[in-house]
């Protein structure tokens, strides 16, 4: 099986610079290395917070890249 994390590494290792994430509200947009550091950097707050591998949560934010 196919993880998350094989297709956000593949994604940045092939398509660095090409855009991931559009800003519709004039925001920037975000490449796949940008958006694949930020997932990196979320899950290292996660794991630092006691979030373990098969642990449930919740992410309530805007639909924005911000």
């Amino acid at each position: 099986m196919i993880t998350l994390r094989e297709v956000l590494e593949r994604a940045e290792r092939c398509f660095p610079t090409n855009r991931a994430v559009a800003s519709l509200t004039g925001g920037p947009n975000v490449t796949w290395a940008e958006f694949v550091g930020c997932v990196r950097r979320a899950a290292g707050a996660l794991r630092s917070l006691g979030v373990e591998a098969g642990d449930r949560f919740a992410i309530i934010c805007r639909n924005d890249p911000r």
